[in-house]
C-alpha cells in the first residue's frame, strides 16, 4: 500500500493563508501558524464551523459555509494532529487524545477583531473528531435589514414585534443562520426599549440591555426553570434557544401557554 500524501489541498481558494504555511519549512511554532492561517481562511470565507474529521491515517479539514460542508485540506495524521493539539492546548484542554467527549472555548484576536471559538471533541472509532464553532461579535451586531430578508418578510417581523402576543420560531439546518437571526431580533427588541429576558444554552453573544440566563443543569437551572423565572421578571419578550421535544413535551406546552400573554422567541 502506498504512503498517504502528507498534504492534499481540495479547494485552493479556501486555503489562501494556510497553503503557504503548510509548504513552509517546519519548526516548533508551525502548529500555531497553521492554526492562525486556518482561522483567517475560515473567517474570510464566512465559515460558521471548522471540522477536523479523522479518517484513519489522515485528517480531513472542512469548512461549513452557508450550511454546506466544503473540503479544504486533507493532512497526514501527524500533521493534522498538530493542528488539533494547538487548538486544544489554546483552550485549556488536555492535548492528549480524549477518551470522553470534551468541550471548551477560547478567544482569538485576528486583525483587531475578537473571535470566540467553541471547541467540541469526541472519540470516534477512527480517531478523535474535533469541531470549532466560530462566533464573531460582528455577526451579533447585524440588524434585521442586513439579514438578507425580503421586504415583505421584514415588514411581517416588524409587525410581530409591535404586538405583545404570540410566538416566533426560527428554524433551519445547521449553519443556516438561526443564531444570527435570533440575536438580530434581540438587538431589535432592545432598541425598542422593551424588557427582554432569555434562557440560552449556551449564551453565544452578549447583547447590551438584554437579560440573558445560561442553562446550568448542575445547579438546577433548566430551560423550564429559567423560563418560569423569566416570567416573574415581568418581561415584554422571553426567549429560549431550543424547542423542547420528546420527554419535554409538557415543557413545550408550558411555552405555548406562556406565548399568549407574553412574546416568546426561539
Amino acid at each position: 500500500m502506498s504512503e498517504p500524501l502528507p498534504i492534499l489541498l481540495h479547494a485552493p481558494h479556501l486555503s489562501l493563508a494556510l497553503a503557504p504555511e503548510l509548504n513552509a519549512p517546519d519548526d516548533p511554532a508551525a502548529g500555531q501558524r497553521w492554526g492562525t492561517s486556518l482561522l483567517a481562511d475560515a473567517i474570510r470565507e464566512r465559515a460558521s464551523d471548522i471540522h477536523f474529521d479523522p479518517l484513519g491515517d489522515v485528517i480531513r479539514v472542512r469548512f461549513r459555509i452557508d450550511g454546506a460542508l466544503h473540503d479544504v485540506v486533507t493532512l497526514q495524521e501527524a500533521l493534522g494532529q498538530r493542528l488539533v493539539r494547538y487548538f486544544k492546548a489554546s483552550s485549556d484542554l488536555d492535548p492528549v487524545t480524549a477518551l470522553l467527549p470534551t468541550n471548551s472555548h477560547m478567544q482569538f484576536q485576528l486583525d483587531g477583531k475578537t473571535i470566540d471559538l467553541r471547541i467540541a471533541c469526541a472519540p470516534c472509532v477512527t480517531g478523535e473528531r474535533m469541531t470549532l464553532r466560530i462566533l464573531q461579535h460582528a455577526r451579533a451586531a447585524l440588524r434585521l435589514t442586513e439579514l438578507g430578508l425580503a421586504e415583505d418578510q421584514q415588514e411581517w417581523i416588524v409587525r410581530w414585534l409591535d404586538d405583545l402576543n404570540g410566538m416566533l420560531l426560527v428554524t433551519g439546518p445547521t449553519g443556516s443562520g438561526k443564531t444570527t437571526t435570533l440575536y438580530a431580533l434581540l438587538a431589535e427588541m432592545q432598541l425598542m426599549r422593551h424588557s427582554v429576558v432569555t434562557i440560552e444554552d449556551p449564551v453565544e453573544y452578549q447583547i447590551a440591555g438584554v437579560s440573558q440566563m445560561q442553562v446550568d443543569a448542575k445547579h438546577g437551572l433548566s430551560f423550564a426553570e429559567g423560563l418560569r423565572a423569566a416570567l416573574r421578571l415581568d418581561p415584554d419578550y422571553t426567549g429560549r434557544t431550543a424547542v423542547p421535544t420528546g420527554d419535554d413535551l409538557e415543557e413545550a406546552k408550558q411555552a405555548m401557554r406562556q406565548a399568549a400573554p407574553e412574546k416568546v422567541g426561539r
